[in-house]
């Protein structure tokens, strides 16, 4: 249970580092 907390965590922190990368590449264009 603890192991896929942490796998959910990092999930979202994926997601949350893709979505600011793709903010910063649309600010740049």
């Amino acid at each position: 249970m603890h192991h896929l907390a942490v796998c959910m965590l990092n999930h979202m922190h994926g997601v949350c580092v893709c979505a600011k990368e793709m903010y910063n590449h649309q600010d740049l264009m």
